[in-house]
């Protein structure tokens, strides 16, 4: 995904492009000590899919990091 500049109390949404077969996808946060899986909450939807959405920026989330990670029965691979 291309990193984005977002206002709090906005809307966003990431997408991540893979090609290959059988792919699953997982979202990942970095709060400030090292990636954490996401999960579908109040704040986040879509954690499984190759769209994110983060449905409001909280002032909390500032320096977040994001990723995706890419994966199938042979391969994990970790977007930036």
């Amino acid at each position: 995904p291309m990193g984005q500049v977002v206002c709090v109390g906005n809307r966003v949404v990431m997408t991540m492009q893979a090609s290959g077969t059988g792919l699953s996808y997982l979202w990942q946060v970095d709060r400030g000590s090292g990636f954490e899986d996401l999960e579908n909450d109040q704040n986040y939807e879509n954690v499984t899919s190759p769209q994110l959405t983060i449905k409001d920026i909280l002032p909390s989330f500032n320096n977040y990091s994001y990723r995706c990670k890419v994966y199938n029965s042979c391969i994990n691979i970790f977007s930036n």
